[in-house]
């Protein structure tokens, strides 16, 4: 009787798994890495539109990305394999930023809240270098 009372619970855990927050610094850095990429894509200068800075509804700094066209695909693909965890974002190999995929990029935009100003500058800067 006790493991068909433990099963449902365990079920119920399976199905809601538990956010787990965690922090650019606990990436390790990879070597040789340059530029920007967004998981395992590389972008430069040719992928990213155009950035533009703002706030968000809370004041905290944004960065909305505008992408080519012919990237898109390759980022959905990539925000579907992460989805319901963190997008890694790495300039020279560092991560800098986390944010939490909660939905597949299907469009050209992506926009990031959150990261401090001189984050963002780095991320802006990566994104317009050349390719």
């Amino acid at each position: 009787m006790r493991r068909l009372l433990a099963l449902p619970v365990l079920l119920l855990l399976a199905a809601a798994p538990p956010r787990v927050v965690l922090f650019p610094e606990d990436y390790p850095r990879v070597r040789g890495e340059h530029g920007l990429w967004l998981g395992s894509i590389h972008l430069c200068g040719a992928d990213s539109a155009r950035t533009t800075r703002g706030k968000d509804v809370t004041g905290y700094d944004s960065l909305i990305f505008a992408f080519a066209a012919s990237i898109q695909p390759r980022l959905e693909r990539e925000t579907t394999r992460l989805l319901d965890g963190p997008l890694p974002i790495r300039v020279d190999g560092s991560t800098v930023a986390l944010p939490y995929v909660d939905e597949p990029i299907r469009g050209t935009e992506l926009v990031l809240n959150g990261p401090k100003a001189k984050v963002l500058e780095a991320i802006e800067r990566a994104a317009r270098a050349p390719c």
